[in-house]
């Protein structure tokens, strides 16, 4: 029986870390914004001011203008891909291993997209673009 114990409390102090070593990692590499307050004064009108970037996650996005896409049905790998999506967007990032970080939102401004290594499809056919996948080093702002 003080076996048993032993080995759940191990377990569970691992577990504990490993969570911990993952949400540092990828809470380290969230940039620190030091001018919350005067942001307003700091950026241009034009200027996007909502930044956002996940190390490597599951991404989800639907918008009805994309640049920086093949115009046809493409599934396959792209690197260094640079997007602009603009129109009406739904926009989704799940992180991994952190489900619990998601992040999604709606908006019809600007959102420019750049992902190191994506690897998933494209479907520009219908009235949205519709785009899915895994991607690493995905950066967003708008």
């Amino acid at each position: 029986m003080k076996r048993n114990i032993k080995k759940i409390l191990l377990l569970n102090i691992i577990g504990i870390l490993i969570i911990g070593v993952f949400g540092v990692n990828i809470v380290s590499s969230i940039p620190q914004d030091t001018t919350t307050t005067v942001q307003s004064v700091t950026y241009g009108l034009n200027q996007p001011i909502h930044k956002g970037n996940v190390r490597l996650g599951i991404i989800g996005i639907e918008t009805s203008n994309v640049d920086g896409l093949p115009d046809e049905i493409y599934a396959g790998i792209l690197t260094d891909v640079n997007i602009t999506l603009s129109g009406a967007n739904m926009f989704g990032v799940v992180p991994i291993p952190l489900v619990f970080l998601s992040t999604g939102f709606e908006t019809s401004e600007t959102i420019y997209l750049k992902m190191g290594f994506f690897w998933g499809a494209v479907d520009p056919t219908g009235d949205t673009t519709m785009i899915g996948g895994f991607a690493r080093n995905i950066e967003w702002e708008w």
